[in-house]
């Protein structure tokens, strides 16, 4: 379960179509906002706190607002949203309201897959559920190194860029939106490299004016 599939299963019920959606590991959610302020600012100031308090009222906020997601199939996961964002680069699921579907039965959930029949899904735990139409949300990898041949030397272990500024024989590039590991999510990255790429083309602007 990741956040294509949760608003795809919160749009298909908010039209009164029931959805399944399959969780194979444990998951991290967190509301869109608190009372209106985004969570991705919430956790900033979350995050300035010393000894782990900061990671310590996330998880009540989160009991507060997502409740015990176990009783509906899901296992929360032991890692904060914070740890897990800056370790993995994975972002939680930020919940417009599929938790609220899931607790009035319109989304299910169910675990990983064993394999598809010509009728529907057979799943691990050994059910079957017939279904119209499965959607497959995969994630995806950005290969850098598909489009930039020797890329490698400038990727990290993710096969993501290491910095937004392109040096060496890869100068003049600009790399926005690849750093996922730290708070604000895609849209608080790509804010912060595209102010750091503005800087750099105005200094390379005011280098050519003096010269």
């Amino acid at each position: 379960m990741g956040n294509t599939g949760a608003e795809l299963a919160l749009d298909l019920a908010e039209h009164g179509v029931k959805s399944w959606i399959v969780a194979r590991s444990p998951i991290n959610i967190v509301p869109r906002d608190l009372h209106g302020r985004p969570t991705q600012l919430t956790a900033r100031q979350l995050a300035k706190l010393p000894f782990g308090i900061g990671d310590w009222l996330g998880t009540q906020i989160r009991k507060i607002y997502i409740g015990d997601i176990r009783k509906y199939g899901l296992t929360p996961s032991k890692m904060s949203p914070a740890v897990q964002l800056r370790e993995t680069g994975k972002t939680p699921v930020i919940d417009l309201g599929t938790i609220d579907q899931i607790k009035k039965g319109m989304v299910k959930i169910v675990p990983d897959i064993d394999h598809f029949t010509e009728t529907g899904t057979q799943f691990k735990d050994g059910q079957h559920l017939d279904f119209e139409a499965v959607i497959v949300c995969t994630g995806y990898r950005a290969k850098i190194e598909n489009l930039l041949p020797g890329a490698e030397e400038i990727l990290d272990q993710y096969a993501c860029p290491k910095q937004a500024i392109g040096e060496g024989k890869f100068e003049n590039l600009y790399f926005v939106g690849f750093d996922n590991y730290k708070l604000g999510g895609l849209l608080g990255t790509i804010f912060t490299d595209s102010e750091t790429v503005v800087q750099c083309i105005q200094q390379k602007a005011a280098q050519v004016n003096r010269s």
